[in-house]
């Protein structure tokens, strides 16, 4: 994302977007201190949103242009959040 939005002078942006892409990892690493009924399901979780979110911002950053690459930066914390919420829901 740092790389993508290095054009962009404000860092009031900059900054939003950090902690909107990050908040999944810290939300996911919460649940994981507090919710102890996750188990396998919630590791299982924490390793599809590590490794799909890698996939999909290394194919922003470094694959072909994209006219509207943050895009991608609000669409995944979102489906992120959804998955988490799923998970939490089916495991109860």
């Amino acid at each position: 994302m740092l790389y993508v939005g290095r054009r962009n002078p404000s860092l009031l942006l900059l900054f939003i977007f950090v902690a909107w892409v990050i908040a999944p990892f810290l939300g996911v690493l919460f649940a994981d201190l507090v919710w102890k009924r996750g188990g396998a399901m919630l590791h299982g979780l924490i390793l599809v949103l590590a490794a799909g979110s890698l996939a999909i911002y290394a194919w922003v950053a470094f694959g072909p242009p994209m006219a509207k690459p943050a895009a991608v930066f609000l669409v995944v914390p979102a489906a992120s959040w959804l998955l988490i919420g799923a998970v939490a829901w089916f495991s109860r």
